[in-house]
């Protein structure tokens, strides 16, 4: 019985780090993307799509869209302050004190496939 017990221990690692079977390569690409570190970041009271932009000319080839139809504004002020943060708990920070969450756009068929959906919080 124990040694099913490391068995399952064993496993269970591998299976959280699997990506999702539906990931296109510019998905799976975006997804790697955000595990990148960014030294400092210091945004204060910008608008969400100037802070966003700032993002795009740190980390070249991130690439966003906002769900403007879902009630995204891209004038929203925000703040975060941030060293040695991946660029996911980067925009965690940035994102979810004005109601806001990313999602990735994977479609082979998608003309957004591979970049970044910034949306309204589910139940927000």
């Amino acid at each position: 019985m124990l040694g099913c017990r490391l068995l399952v221990v064993a496993i269970l690692p591998v299976l959280f780090v699997a990506q999702p079977a539906t990931d296109t390569p510019e998905a799976a690409a975006m997804r790697k993307l955000l595990a990148t570190r960014l030294a400092n970041v210091d945004i204060a009271e910008q608008r969400l799509e100037d802070a966003l932009d700032h993002l795009k000319n740190v980390v070249k080839t991130f690439d966003y869209k906002l769900d403007s139809q879902g009630g995204v504004s891209r004038n929203v002020k925000v703040s975060y302050r941030g060293k040695d943060r991946t660029l996911s708990e980067t925009l965690d920070g940035l994102l979810k004190p004005v109601g806001l969450e990313t999602t990735i756009i994977s479609g082979k068929n998608d003309a957004d496939n591979g970049r970044l959906l910034i949306k309204r919080r589910e139940g927000e």
